[in-house]
């Protein structure tokens, strides 16, 4: 075969690669008379031995990614905050190691810091984030806040701990939703009062038919009867006295 101001590619002498700039060159000018594909019939790209090829001498996967980027080559990977942790610190507000250190970026409808992670493909709350890069390994299953500021991500004041413990947490710091602030609540706190007041004089003895029942009561205020005996018997609204 002849070869033409450079490397032709050709298994059978053992070439492993073409210069693009030569099938470039062939391609566009007709030099010798030859074309891309009688040139080559694997793609120039080193280390793809795919023999499909489309345009320029490159398969369909090279072709496709040159007329997008402008390069056959894959573009370089940004680093990703695990990688580089000065891209995530550089985001948060960083006082003094008692104090909050607020997260200055995208915050979630709870007020968390929230942050994309590339690598597993979803989102991350910066708290759990600052967590890891501090300890080296993820808070599981859940990220504990010492200060009670949804935002912070000084590790001083993280956790790890269970769901349990969480919820405690919330409970113990009265941010636990409760009553009327439940979007579902059909109730209301003066509601709940009245309806047990009424049924400790039906349990005295009102009487069958008595609008102190437990089925009257479900009736009069829009809810079912296991709602009205869960109420009675202190199992729901539990806070209300």
């Amino acid at each position: 075969m002849q070869v033409v101001s450079g490397i032709i590619k050709d298994k059978t002498a053992g070439v492993t690669s073409t210069p693009l700039s030569l099938i470039k060159s062939i391609f566009y000018t007709g030099e010798n008379q030859m074309t891309a594909r009688s040139v080559s019939k694997i793609c120039v790209v080193d280390g793809c031995e795919s023999r499909l090829i489309q345009g320029h001498g490159l398969c369909h996967v090279h072709y496709m990614r040159l007329r997008r980027t402008g390069s056959v080559q894959l573009p370089v990977r940004p680093p990703t905050v695990l990688e580089q942790p000065s891209l995530f610190w550089d985001r948060v507000r960083v006082t003094d190691s008692d104090q909050c250190w607020t997260w200055q970026d995208s915050l979630d409808y709870n007020g968390y810091g929230v942050l994309w992670m590339p690598e597993y493909k979803k989102t991350y709350r910066a708290h759990r984030v600052a967590f890891y890069l501090h300890y080296g390994h993820w808070a599981n299953p859940v990220t504990r806040h010492t200060c009670d500021n949804p935002p912070c991500c000084n590790p001083a004041h993280l956790l790890a701990g269970t769901v349990a413990e969480n919820n405690q947490d919330k409970v113990d710091r009265n941010r636990q939703a409760k009553g009327r602030a439940l979007n579902v609540a059909k109730l209301t706190e003066d509601q709940v009062r009245e309806i047990r007041k009424r049924g400790v004089l039906y349990a005295t003895g009102s009487g069958k038919g008595s609008p102190n029942s437990q089925r009257a009561l479900a009736a009069e205020f829009g809810v079912s009867r296991p709602i009205i005996r869960l109420i009675l018997k202190n199992e729901l609204w539990r806070h209300v006295t």
